[in-house]
């Protein structure tokens, strides 16, 4: 699985429980050659009863004598007939359940596949940077997790599990038909062999007509996803002739494409039938020259015909697998280069214990920070407590520094640390747990308000939910509704207001505890009580909280401010120092920028020092005073 996920393959079809399903499967195709021989040797011993019926009636007088004989004979050999038949009847039920089973067992095999290559899927989107996600259209992705796993299920529970049947099956008869007479056997073998080459030699034919089809169909799931994600913007802006015409051109050209491949795979289906067609007329060509010759009975020739009619239409779902093999074969490569595709947040020797990464000081620092179009050469340490705010115009870096910190994507040049440790060194769990990252733009969960709440921390107390919910002021709100905390959340909370969605990713985020707080307050839309709670909040945190933000109010009351400009650091240093100097210089690099403006427990503190937790040790140490808050510098 691990394989799968790092990209370099994906999950073999034979691999773990379906191995089991796969030997079910030739067991089952072996029982069926049995069968199948099974009803031949019955055919075989009806046509023999027959036979002395036959010659009575030719031989005899019509004499009271020869007629009762006949009769005797007649009757003897109905009851056979009878028994013959429902022994075959029986033959028939068996096969049928057999079937069944076969279809049991492939449709597990299929699904017990595409759930692991699924989830490895998954995981690998899970650990993407967002940069490398942005870069993937939703239909594609959609594509990718639905359409082509669907065709990769079909080609297991289809095409391998039905090929596997089907070689068993077809091997056991034409072993059987080889016993009776090897020249039925080597017949029947040829005719069918021939096309089954001319079928696979075909298939490869149709793979464009399939690559065709499936890219027009990504083009309009595509177009689907992104018009029915933003239908508040689709419907102001007034276009719907313009819409439809599109709509129907890319669905015009999705559906040439599929006429096209449907055609194709008809006729690779259609060979399928062909193919046991053929094998029957050369089984009984060759069957009648050996009965005029002597070699072989009539009867026999029945008995082989019957067993050869059971078990030849499994050659019709060779070309039903062939198709499912060729789809396949597509969606494979687009899912190869879909695991193989953007920047994985992978982990470095010298990963921490988790016991470690409990302990440390939340110290952050980017030492030379270059991220391509966003962030130029940054370096500057935060303080490991109270507000640091990150300011600046727009596009100015701001929200991707929020990224680099919690590690949603890795900088292209430099180093970012938390602790005095880089954060690849880092295990994602755990630096998911010491460091949240709210957006103003962050969506809930489908589900009940208590689920999207408890999300990061599932383990929580009613009693820590409850206080939690004081903090963030909804604990009102959630009395007011009639189901209190199981009240639904529609997809992307979109029966909450942004403001709400905004207090309640806050509020999801402060129940894990984490120790850094990173806050994005672009977009978010609350009214000036909203943010005096979010403000005191904030003040509060037992941690390091980074917001960045435009506000003045929040500006001025935070404890230090990292100011960018175009990427790089403008300013830093105390929010009370900066914000009455606009523009005032940039500090002289190698010295402090200026002390962080401490908090109301720091004060009351006497001295500032933090608690035993925060103090670095070890590698966080950093050269910095163990008792004493870092200060806010440039890093060279």
């Amino acid at each position: 699985m691990t394989r799968g996920v790092s990209g370099a393959a994906l999950p073999p079809v034979c691999q773990g429980p379906r191995r089991a399903l796969l030997a079910q499967l030739v067991l089952n195709g072996l029982l069926q050659a049995a069968l199948a021989c099974a009803a031949g040797w019955l055919v075989h011993r009806f046509v023999q009863a027959l036979e002395p019926v036959a010659r009575v009636s030719a031989n005899t007088m019509a004499t009271a004598t020869a007629t009762a004989t006949a009769t005797a004979t007649a009757t003897a050999t109905g009851a056979a007939a009878l028994i013959t038949l429902g022994a075959l009847v029986a033959l028939a039920l068996t096969m049928l359940g057999l079937r069944a089973l076969e279809r049991r067992h492939a449709e597990a095999m299929g699904q017990h596949y595409v759930g692991q290559l699924r989830e490895q899927l998954y995981m690998r989107l899970l650990t993407l940077a967002p940069r490398s996600v942005e870069r993937l259209t939703r239909g594609g992705l959609a594509l990718r997790l639905t359409g082509d796993l669907r065709s990769l299920r079909l080609w297991v529970s289809l095409g391998v599990a039905r090929s596997v049947v089907c070689a068993s099956a077809s091997g056991g008869v034409l072993l059987a038909l080889a016993w009776i007479e090897p020249l039925l056997a080597a017949a029947v073998a040829l005719a069918s062999g021939s096309v089954v080459a001319a079928v696979l030699w075909f298939g490869r034919r149709i793979m464009p007509a399939v690559r065709d089809a499936r890219r027009h169909q990504a083009r309009l799931g595509a177009y689907l996803a992104e018009r029915t994600a933003q239908l508040v913007q689709l419907q102001s802006g007034g276009q719907p002739v313009r819409e439809r015409r599109r709509l129907a051109r890319l669905h015009d050209r999705s559906a040439r494409a599929a006429v096209r491949q449907a055609g194709q795979v008809t006729l690779l289906r259609a060979s399928g039938d062909l193919a046991a067609t053929l094998g029957l007329i050369a089984l009984l060509g060759a069957g009648a020259w050996l009965v005029q010759q002597g070699r072989v009975e009539l009867g026999m020739l029945a008995a082989a015909t019957a067993t050869a009619s059971l078990m030849l239409p499994t050659l019709r779902e060779l070309g039903f697998a062939l198709a499912h093999l060729q789809g396949a074969r597509v969606s494979r490569e687009r899912v190869t280069a879909f695991a193989r595709t953007g920047q994985v947040l992978g982990l470095q020797a010298g990963a921490m214990l988790p016991s470690q990464s409990e302990q440390i000081a939340p110290v952050l620092s980017f030492e030379g920070v270059s991220l391509a179009g966003s962030i130029d050469a940054l370096s500057v340490t935060l303080p490991p407590r109270g507000v640091c705010v990150v300011t600046g115009a727009a596009r100015a870096g701001k929200s991707s520094l929020l990224a680099l910190a919690a590690r949603l994507v890795d900088p292209d040049a430099g180093c970012v640390r938390l602790a005095g440790l880089p954060l690849p060194q880092w295990p994602l769990q755990h630096l998911r747990r010491t460091v949240a990252l709210v957006d103003a733009q962050a969506a809930l969960w489908r589900g009940t308000l208590r689920y999207n709440l408890c999300y990061r921390a599932p383990r929580a107390t009613p009693a820590e939910q409850q206080q939690v919910l004081a903090s963030c002021g909804l604990l009102d709100w959630v009395a007011a509704q009639p189901r209190g905390l199981d009240t639904r959340v529609h997809e992307g909370g979109a029966n909450l207001s942004q403001g709400e969605r905004f207090k309640w990713a806050l509020a999801r985020a402060l129940l894990s505890r984490p120790r850094v707080l990173l806050v994005d307050e672009a977009g978010a839309a609350l009214g000036a009580p909203a943010w005096r709670t979010i403000d005191a909040l904030l003040d509060r945190f037992d941690g390091v909280a980074v917001v960045a933000t435009y506000r003045p109010e929040r500006i001025a009351s935070a404890a230090a401010e990292v100011r960018l400009d175009g990427g790089r650091l403008a300013q830093s240093g105390a929010a009370t120092d900066l914000t009455g100097d606009e523009d005032g210089p940039a500090p002289h690099p190698g010295h402090a920028a200026g002390q962080p403006q401490r908090s109301e427990r720091e004060r009351d503190d006497g001295d500032g020092d933090g608690d035993g937790d925060d103090t670095p040790t070890g590698a966080a140490q950093s050269g910095a005073d163990a008792d004493a808050v870092a200060p806010l510098t440039r890093l060279h």
